[in-house]
């Protein structure tokens, strides 16, 4: 699963075998991550956001990704 996050509020991603694409928006309590591609929108338990880091949770999978 591969995410690309960029500051216009836009993401790519690839996971599955499907490329999704669309916006996004953190909560305000940077808690929640929700993607939005216009047809569905997920929601992401975020347990761990740095500069280089995102730690979260979909569904029953937890996920931890680090920026190149």
């Amino acid at each position: 699963m591969t995410f690309g996050f960029k500051n216009t509020s836009e993401f790519l991603a690839f996971g599955f075998g499907q490329n999704m694409f669309g916006k996004w928006r953190l909560s305000k309590n940077s808690k929640m991550i929700t993607l939005n591609t216009g047809k569905d929108k997920l929601d992401f338990e975020v347990f761990k956001l740095t500069e280089t880091e995102l730690i979260f949770k979909l569904g029953l999978g937890e996920f931890a990704m680090k920026k190149n």
